[in-house]
């Protein structure tokens, strides 16, 4: 072997070995149901829409909305996916859950259920 490729390849393992990163990667972040609309929905009391808004604080910090997906070769390819729902995708997923007669009213007594 001649000392340029004995040097070459002392250059590339060095390289390999102290490369924390890869030469290819990518990120990408999706928003899932972005331009749905958000629900109008009413109240029997303050304490029905207070259960539903601390419902809606839970589902919003749930990890069950979001999802990540990773595939990587090491040192050469690096590939990040991750997929949220809207947060009004959230809170009229939590609206359907809670309005049991579907008429956008959300009662006491449907605030009260166990969820």
């Amino acid at each position: 072997m001649t000392y340029s490729k004995i040097a070459f390849s002392i250059v590339i393992a060095l390289s390999c070995m102290i490369q924390t990163g890869c030469l290819l990667s990518h990120s990408n972040h999706v928003v899932l149901r972005q331009d749905e609309p958000l629900q109008q929905l009413t109240f029997e009391s303050e304490q029905a829409r207070n259960i539903y808004e601390a419902k809606v604080e839970n589902s919003l910090n749930d990890e069950s909305n979001t999802s990540q997906a990773s595939f990587g070769i090491p040192f050469i390819v690096g590939l990040e996916q991750s997929k949220k729902v809207s947060e009004s995708g959230v809170r009229n997923d939590v609206a359907t859950q809670f309005d049991i007669s579907g008429d956008r009213h959300i009662s006491d007594y449907e605030a009260s259920l166990k969820r």
